[in-house]
């Protein structure tokens, strides 16, 4: 684990805390959800964010323009602490790890399935299902994804631990490897 990835941790945690302790976890977690979108939307944004030419004060000054009108007071003084320390380049990992803890605090399973076509609901369902089995938790947040690549079959991914590859891309290049 990189010390960027401890950092985010960490600050997360305490956004997390701080949010429980004042009973402000769910517009934390949409604000941060937010911010996120936000970032992976914009390369621009993260390159200005990464930039250790531009000060930490016009990066300030360009977090409270995005977001100062649509966050919460907890978390818009919080995108100000992270500014002020400096922190602007992780405010990415930041913001996925907030919604990692949140989704760890209310044992939430994230995961996401990948299948060539658009799932209907009977299978979405499966997939669920599926997940609980893996993952023993009853909330399951299942994303899904079209990918024309597979052929057929589907990958899931649970959280970060476990990939359950079952494509026909992913046999037809094991029977590849085998056949050279």
């Amino acid at each position: 684990m990189s010390a960027n990835t401890r950092a985010a941790q960490r600050y997360a945690k305490s956004l997390i805390t701080m949010a429980k302790d004042q009973g402000k976890l769910e517009v934390v977690k949409q604000d941060f959800t937010e911010v996120k979108d936000t970032l992976l939307a914009s390369r621009e944004l993260r390159v200005v964010l990464s930039n250790p030419i531009i000060s930490s004060e016009k990066k300030n000054e360009i977090l409270e323009g995005l977001f100062k009108a649509t966050l919460d007071p907890i978390s818009a003084d919080f995108l100000k602490l992270v500014s002020f320390k400096g922190r602007e380049a992780i405010l990415l990992s930041i913001s996925e790890a907030v919604i990692n803890e949140y989704n760890a605090l209310h044992e939430i399973q994230v995961a996401k399935v990948s299948t060539p076509f658009e799932l209907n609901e009977s299978l979405k369902s499966s997939f669920v299902q599926m997940v609980t089995k893996y993952s023993g938790k009853e909330k399951v947040l299942l994303d899904t994804e079209v990918d024309k690549e597979l052929i057929g079959g589907f990958v899931l991914n649970i959280g970060d631990d476990l990939k359950i590859d079952r494509s026909v891309k992913s046999k037809l290049n094991q029977l590849k490897a085998q056949l050279v």
